[in-house]
């Protein structure tokens, strides 16, 4: 967990120092409702996904794999 924690936030220093962002930041509502629509990039549904802090490690790891179509 601390591992995973370390690496969002060298994410977040790296997204912020290139000045990227994203159409929409909004973290998904609750857990289990993260849309996956064509109309959002992958970079965007990841990004939406990091900034959920109200889900466990186990369901980051499994809504991740789903986004990026690992198995």
């Amino acid at each position: 967990m601390e591992s995973a924690t370390s690496r969002l936030a060298e994410l977040n220093i790296a997204r912020t120092a290139k000045s990227c962002t994203l159409a929409s930041a909004e973290p998904p509502k609750h857990v289990g409702s993260m849309p996956t629509s064509s109309s959002r990039s992958v970079d965007e549904q990841i990004y939406e996904l990091q900034q959920d802090q109200s889900i466990s490690y186990e369901e980051y790891q499994y809504r991740y794999r789903k986004i990026t179509g690992q198995k």
